[in-house]
């Protein structure tokens, strides 16, 4: 997942869209912009997918949930900045498409220390499993584990 825009986004964001609008007006985020491409650290391998997007959530302005569903997935894990931005609206969109969801405790930051901790403790604990990646690193040795007794791949 990656932001970028094209002259074309740009264009679009109406005025009211506080956050997008001044994005636009400045021509911020350009999609060519070295900017805004994937860590290196992150790069993705062969068959990953890899979306633009224009927004907050990572499903609303993208094909995503087309393709997850199109891939048969039904488990997410949310990581990114900021925890009440990005994170807050990917992972209330995601629950509202019923994916079971993992937020990254140690994925997540935000500039505001208070709306983080208000989220990772009284909003995200409802709708998704907060796990940090020492967890998560359990949880998908545990599913290997599981796939493999049962023959699943």
């Amino acid at each position: 997942m990656r932001v970028g825009f094209t002259e074309a986004d740009w264009a679009a964001i109406p005025p009211a869209n506080r956050t997008f609008s001044f994005l636009g007006r400045q021509r911020l985020m350009h999609h060519a912009d070295p900017a805004t491409a994937i860590h290196y650290r992150l790069a993705p391998e062969p068959g990953d997918i890899v979306v633009r997007k224009t927004r907050y959530g990572a499903l609303s302005t993208t094909d995503l949930d087309r393709r997850l569903q199109d891939r048969g997935i039904t488990t997410l894990v949310i990581a990114g900045v900021t925890t009440s931005g990005v994170v807050l609206s990917t992972v209330t969109d995601a629950a509202d498409r019923d994916y079971r969801l993992h937020v990254l405790s140690d994925g997540v930051a935000d500039p505001d220390p208070q709306a983080h901790q208000a989220l990772m403790t009284g909003v995200f604990p409802r709708l998704a499993h907060i796990v940090d990646t020492a967890e998560l690193r359990a949880l998908l040795h545990q599913g290997h584990h599981d796939r493999a007794e049962t023959g699943g791949a």
